[in-house]
């Protein structure tokens, strides 16, 4: 599906949702995933490689926030299906500057379902 690749190269005008299937391509390419959720869940596992930027609280993670390329492709994350902080954190990141926003919607259930990789703390 040539659409979704046009996708990533055009600037957004807002987050797009994403499913498990484009979050582990984006993952093969090495793109960086942001955990939204409580350092206490992302602790207990997380999809590897993701950066733990909670969504309540992320004003105590702008150093984290400011090293990153905000024109760089990002994924953002929660729990799963049920949890919305995945969104609201890629809303914020994108009224901060950030261009490209993926929320993956499926979130770390479904990661872990799939026996995606992942790291513990």
């Amino acid at each position: 599906n040539t659409t979704n690749n046009k996708q990533i190269i055009d600037a957004f005008n807002q987050p797009k949702a994403i499913n498990l299937s484009l979050a582990y391509k984006l993952f093969k390419e090495g793109i960086q995933f942001i955990d939204a959720r409580p350092p206490e869940e992302y602790n207990e596992g997380h999809i590897k490689g993701a950066l733990n930027i909670p969504f309540y609280g992320s004003e105590n993670y702008l150093n984290t926030i400011n090293r990153l390329d905000k024109t760089k492709l990002i994924v953002t994350y929660c729990s799963g299906a049920d949890c919305d902080i995945s969104t609201l954190s890629g809303d914020e990141l994108f009224s901060m500057g950030f261009k490209k926003v993926y929320v993956f919607v499926g979130g770390f259930e479904e990661w872990v379902k799939n026996k995606y990789p992942i790291t513990k703390n």
